[in-house]
């Protein structure tokens, strides 16, 4: 029979959008365990705008690492044990691609303690061109989320459907679009056979 315990998973965020997406990806993955899902703000540790999937990255582990540096609570057990706790972070990028154009893309990483040590697992979002107008202020010193409020009009889209709302009219939302790295990662950590070497 499935363990009913409750998996916590804490994100190294405190935007809701990024709190909502990894709770639902946790909820799909371990399911039927009960997901309490809090936010437990860490820095990411690079620059605001990150750019290339290397810079990216390191964002979302460096949040992870505050996250776990600030629970020393974390249960220590296998993933099947009652009370697991998980770290988690999302880190959005852009990276140029031929022609100068820029895309959008995320990384996650997730990190879950063990009495073995720590297992880690990383996945990458899908990436999309961003429009020039909007690529034009990034490229020129802009967060894109500044950029995007700027070039579309709006106020806080960091917080609401972000750049790939617009983007899709709405077809995929920014918290949609996190789901799945986050579903992808977390899926790997449970797969994963023992500590990140």
């Amino acid at each position: 029979m499935a363990s009913t315990s409750t998996v916590t998973v804490l994100v190294g965020s405190g935007n809701p959008v990024k709190v909502r997406a990894a709770r639902r990806a946790a909820e799909l993955v371990y399911a039927p365990r009960q997901v309490d899902c809090r936010a437990a703000p860490a820095p990411s540790g690079v620059s605001a705008q990150p750019r290339g999937d290397d810079e990216t990255l390191q964002g979302a582990e460096n949040r992870v690492r505050g996250v776990l540096a600030s629970a020393p609570h974390a249960v220590n057990g296998p993933a099947s044990a009652p009370g697991m706790e998980v770290a988690v972070a999302v880190e959005g990028g852009v990276v140029e691609r031929q022609g100068g154009r820029l895309a959008c893309m995320a990384w996650v990483a997730v990190a879950e303690r063990t009495a073995d040590g720590v297992k880690t697992a990383r996945a990458r979002s899908a990436e999309f061109e961003l429009p020039q107008g909007l690529a034009d202020l990034v490229a020129a010193g802009m967060e894109l989320g500044d950029a995007d409020d700027t070039y579309f009009g709006r106020v806080a889209s960091g917080s609401g459907q972000g750049t790939v709302g617009k983007v899709t009219r709405g077809i995929i939302s920014r918290e949609d679009y996190y789901v799945q790295p986050f579903v992808l990662a977390l899926s790997s950590l449970l797969a994963h056979p023992g500590p990140a070497p």
